[in-house]
């Protein structure tokens, strides 16, 4: 099968979710911005510091719940469903 979301904490797979147009959450140290994905559905979340680790659990749960909202059981090239 294949999945409806990404969640990824690299940009390798968030690329391909990109060309194959699957929306996703990409975790990103925030200066590492220009390695985001380009024109990828969806929402970086960026952290601070050295490791993942300083970034709040809180702010990749919202991320997930508001893609989930906008894109529902999302499938490239067809409509939108809830």
């Amino acid at each position: 099968g294949s999945g409806h979301f990404i969640l990824q904490p690299d940009t390798s797979i968030s690329h391909a979710a990109s060309a194959f147009d699957k929306p996703a959450v990409v975790l990103l140290k925030a200066d590492c911005q220009p390695y985001a994905p380009w024109e990828t559905k969806g929402e970086l979340v960026r952290w601070e510091g050295e490791t993942i680790e300083s970034l709040p659990t809180s702010a990749v749960t919202g991320a997930l719940l508001r893609l989930r909202a906008e894109f529902g059981n999302y499938r490239s090239g067809a409509a939108k469903t809830s």
